[in-house]
């Protein structure tokens, strides 16, 4: 680990790989993580130098920040807006792969992955890990990319659909999931299967969603996509925040969210994560 200025040696990690839904998400995640990081203490551990924003908003506030980056510029970029703010000694720099590095045993507050889990890691080894990282009732952060759910939006409709018979379900329930895996970011995930893998680990605090068209439009049919990329920006960020705050449309449409993890002590001791 190192000063910011002084980079410490180590193997270069590649970053997790990123979703175009930068606008609209991100101004809505910082608005969010700046409610719900407000006067608190302790530190924070960034995976990736992303939203300096709300790093500036927790120095500011008095936490002590790690931030885990390979990439130099990018390190700089991230470093810039807290040096003019004053709090650039409150930084720390650790260049090695996350999954390589052993942390003090639950070290953070909280745990920001804005860029999603890392690429040499998979789910459950990645949520044991950020689990150690943090003290007892502290916070991961991870945003992901994930696939449209209609059900959550229309329960009825999924009743009814278990009431067909399973030579027509079947083929009904393949041609949605083609349907809203194509529409859908890369790498999207099941928001429903990730709860799953996670109940063993972490106790779920919310799921917030970040964006509904910004991510997904460039994957619609080429007429549709087209008509939408003639829209102002300015339409489409409103419009998508409109989705987006409407609760049970934003749940079953969105592209991107932000999975909010509360570390609890009884789930240590009955699983030894």
């Amino acid at each position: 680990m190192s000063n910011p200025t002084t980079p410490a040696a180590g193997i270069v990690a590649p970053h997790s790989s990123r979703f175009e839904d930068e606008g609209i998400a991100r101004n809505r995640a910082v608005r969010l993580l700046e409610k719900r990081l407000d006067n608190r203490r302790g530190s924070m551990l960034f995976i990736g130098a992303c939203l300096p924003e709300v790093a500036m908003h927790v120095a500011a506030n008095g936490l002590f920040i790690t931030v885990v980056e390979s990439d130099p510029e990018r390190m700089e970029a991230f470093m810039a807006p807290l040096r003019a703010k004053g709090v650039d000694h409150q930084v720390s720099w650790d260049r090695r792969p996350y999954s390589g590095i052993e942390f003090l045993s639950s070290s953070y507050t909280y745990l920001l992955a804005w860029d999603g889990i890392v690429p040499d890691m998979e789910v459950i080894p990645f949520l044991k890990k950020t689990r150690r990282d943090l003290k007892v009732g502290g916070t991961l952060l991870l945003r992901l990319p994930v696939l449209p759910e209609p059900t959550l939006a229309l329960p009825r409709a999924a009743e009814l659909l278990a009431r067909l018979p399973e030579g027509i379900r079947g083929p009904l329930l393949r041609s949605g999931r083609l349907l809203s895996t194509f529409l859908s970011p890369g790498k999207a995930i099941s928001r429903n299967q990730l709860l799953e893998q996670a109940a063993r680990i972490y106790n779920l605090d919310s799921v917030e969603t970040l964006s509904v068209l910004s991510g997904r439009s460039d994957n619609l049919p080429g007429p549709l996509a087209a008509a939408i990329s003639l829209l102002p920006r300015p339409v489409v960020d409103a419009l998508d925040e409109k989705f987006s705050s409407t609760p049970k449309l934003a749940d079953a449409l969105a592209a991107s969210a932000l999975f909010c993890f509360a570390k609890s002590r009884e789930f240590g001791h009955v699983f030894r994560v």
